[in-house]
């Protein structure tokens, strides 16, 4: 008889390993001052007398002039202005100076009355978007209320998934407010925000910008007439002035927008989203 050998134990498959995930890319943050319209252009001029129009078109500004090319990415944006800014962000190709430069011009002189809508994304690899807040997830910051809603709602936000223990402003509360304000009681939604436990003394946004704003996120923006609202809110301010003064109001940053404020919104519409 031949010897019996052991057999060798059967081999698993072999299935090729998947491959790692991948790491979502590092974001690096930088702030820049921020410019008015009249210092904006100021700076613009003093960069095209000293450079001419030709270095206001390509990527180095950004190292340069920093300032000046990130207010004019911001300003374009923001009126919804066709340029090729974006472009910028994105390593330099030859002969789209003239291209770009001779787009702002035109979008200048184009621009009258009420922004048109966004365009689209000057390149389908850079994306601008402007955000109603930079959010830090700093102990003694509290978040906006359109973020607490989000994060009540499972909504992906930029803030930290964890709220300060003890925050005062519950999902039941800010369904209460948005209750208010669609039964047309502006001035009970105010008085909640202003007589909420905890709420904190000197606050850092306005009362009608945190309504204005929950509203946008929870109802959507088509579901949201903002002169209407700006019409309640008024009102509701001075029902409120009536008992409690506007200048207790004022300190609390519960009073409505300025007229100057109001004037600014004709020429840059209404809130971007976010």
């Amino acid at each position: 008889m031949a010897p019996i050998t052991p057999s060798a134990p059967p081999m698993a498959p072999i299935t090729p390993s998947a491959p790692p995930p991948r790491r979502p890319p590092a974001r690096s943050r930088a702030a820049f001052p921020y410019l008015s319209p009249l210092v904006l252009r100021k700076e613009l001029e003093r960069a095209l007398e000293a450079e001419g129009g030709a270095a206001l078109a390509r990527a180095a500004l950004r190292g340069a002039r920093p300032i000046l090319f990130w207010n004019l990415l911001w300003w374009f944006r923001r009126l919804a202005l066709p340029s090729g800014l974006p472009r910028l962000l994105l390593p330099e190709r030859g002969g789209a100076e003239g291209r770009l430069w001779g787009g702002f011009g035109a979008a200048l002189r184009r621009f009258r009355g009420p922004p048109p809508q966004p365009p689209p994304s000057a390149s389908p690899a850079s994306r601008v978007r402007l955000l109603w807040d930079v959010l830090t997830p700093e102990p003694d910051a509290s978040p906006p209320l359109y973020v607490l809603w989000r994060l009540h709602s499972r909504v992906p936000t930029r803030f930290p998934a964890r709220l300060p223990p003890g925050y005062p402003f519950s999902v039941a509360f800010l369904e209460a407010v948005l209750s208010h304000v669609g039964l047309s009681e502006v001035h009970k939604a105010i008085a909640l925000l202003l007589d909420a436990p905890g709420a904190p003394p000197h606050p850092q946004r306005s009362i009608y910008r945190e309504i204005l704003f929950l509203m946008l996120a929870a109802l959507g923006r088509e579901h949201v007439d903002i002169a209407a609202f700006d019409r309640k809110y008024k009102a509701a301010f001075a029902r409120l002035a009536g008992s409690r003064g506007r200048e207790q109001l004022r300190q609390r940053r519960a009073q409505p927008p300025s007229s100057k404020a109001m004037d600014c919104r004709k020429s840059f519409g209404p809130p971007p989203e976010c």
